[in-house]
């Protein structure tokens, strides 16, 4: 009798487990086999993993953009910006400006530099100078920006070479910091002064390289792509004042 019982009682329990398995096997079905695909990921240029990406050149409005297989560039007009929902790109500003914002993967950009179209700015002639001068030349004083002192070598040097290569009366000196890195530094050849503690941010970072002319205030930067892609670059700076001041 007690057997009987006890049998029947593991009986009803096996079949309270059973149902119980069964239902959670249910749920674990439902869970999606393969996650969905970000929209970060959906970007990434085919061969982005585990073989080597390649350089291309991308032109778009304006601009000009060195990246990898694969970059997604789009330009949203600031008046009127590409709602995140209908962004064919990663997103990422890569430059704005009061009228246009470029967008994109800034990952995705090789050098980190986008250049820019100015068929005005971009002429030496519309920032000429009086006069070149040819007195004597002033060495450079390193106690107008101790500073400097870290180039000490480089900018006696680069005075020795250069003479007045810049702006007039100016030494513009540009010294390597790596590959393709340069860092600048001014040096005023009437006076001796030298200008590095006040420059741009970038200058004093390094560049990937510039161009300039003695009778001009007008310095080109990163100018790398110009003999392929002439009237591209990244900024222009005026020297006006003994600053340097982006050129309009």
């Amino acid at each position: 009798m007690h057997r009987a019982r006890r049998y029947f009682l593991f009986c009803i329990c096996f079949f309270i487990l059973s149902c119980a398995t069964k239902e959670d096997g249910a749920k674990t079905d439902s869970i999606p086999a393969h996650p969905v695909k970000s929209k970060i990921a959906s970007v990434l240029p085919h061969d982005s993993v585990g073989k080597k990406k390649h350089d291309t050149i991308f032109k778009i409005a304006d601009f000009l953009v060195e990246g990898y297989d694969g970059l997604v560039l789009e330009v949203s007009d600031n008046r009127h910006p590409v709602p995140f929902e209908k962004m064919k790109s990663k997103g990422d500003t890569l430059y704005s400006d009061s009228r246009y914002t470029l967008l994109g993967n800034f990952d995705e950009v090789s050098n980190r530099i986008v250049y820019l179209k100015y068929p005005k700015a971009a002429k030496f002639e519309q920032h000429p100078v009086d006069s070149v001068y040819r007195g004597i030349l002033a060495k450079p004083d390193f106690k107008t920006d101790r500073k400097a002192l870290w180039y000490v070598t480089m900018v006696k040097s680069e005075c020795r070479t250069e003479g007045v290569n810049f702006a007039g009366h100016y030494t513009l000196a540009t010294i390597g910091c790596g590959c393709p890195c340069q860092v600048i530094v001014v040096i005023d050849r009437i006076t001796g002064r030298i200008y590095f503690s006040s420059l741009p941010k970038m200058m004093k970072e390094g560049v990937a390289n510039e161009d300039f002319r003695a009778d001009s205030r007008l310095v080109r930067i990163n100018i790398g792509l110009d003999d392929e892609h002439p009237g591209y670059y990244s900024c222009f700076y005026e020297w006006r004042d003994s600053v340097f001041v982006k050129a309009r």
